[in-house]
């Protein structure tokens, strides 16, 4: 079985923008995902291309982000789910394999991600 996410647009999503201290907030954690974790060791730069903080469970998060190589070249996007903790706020996951699964169903409508099962 595998499962399948993506952001999608849905007309069922509540979910806002989030602020500007919070998408900094999201683009830091996910730089430091990116460049702390041995997923990525080729992504050299990322930039936020979208974003979504969710109105049911403000915790949850999910933004889409272009990754560029040391030579400057597109890698491609990549979707990142966060939460947030008394920490800050954290990738809890990320791809397009999986992606925001492991969240309530409410909170994956709010934030238009939507998890497929393929068998």
């Amino acid at each position: 079985m595998i499962a399948l996410a993506a952001i999608g647009g849905s007309t069922a999503t509540a979910a806002r923008p989030p602020s500007h201290r919070v998408r900094a907030e999201l683009v830091d954690a996910a730089t430091r995902f990116v460049h702390h974790d041995r997923c990525c060791a080729a992504i050299a730069r990322i930039g936020m291309v979208a974003a979504e903080q969710s109105t049911v469970d403000g915790r949850f998060a999910v933004g889409a982000f272009d990754g560029w190589n040391g030579k400057n070249v597109e890698e491609g996007r990549v979707d990142m789910v966060f939460r947030h903790a008394p920490a800050g706020w954290r990738v809890i996951s990320w791809g397009t394999v999986g992606v925001g699964c492991g969240l309530s169903a409410r909170v994956r409508a709010d934030l238009g991600v939507t998890c497929y099962t393929h068998h």
